[in-house]
């Protein structure tokens, strides 16, 4: 093996590891950080809403950190007002 290749080798391999430490501290980090709240509102009668909120909420916060606040109402008609929107602050 030449002097080269193995500096070369000594490059690639301290980057490799470097790169997995910086992937650790942001990965510790995020894990620190404060989740994001988030708000769905659901419900009807034409779609799958009960099965769609758990896919959504669970598929997202896998995917980062976010904790949910779901508010599914109106089963039947399409003339439903949700509660939400009728509060007054």
């Amino acid at each position: 093996m030449s002097r080269r290749s193995v500096w070369s080798a000594v490059f690639v391999l301290g980057t490799a590891v470097g790169l997995g430490m910086v992937a650790v501290a942001d990965s510790q980090a995020a894990d620190k950080a404060q989740p994001i709240k988030a708000l769905l509102i659901t419900g009807g009668c034409c779609h799958d809403y009960t099965n769609q909120k758990q896919i959504i909420t669970e598929g997202i916060s896998q995917r980062g950190n976010v904790v949910w606040d779901v508010v599914h109402e109106g089963k039947d008609g399409r003339d439903y007002k949700v509660s939400v929107y009728q509060q007054r602050g």
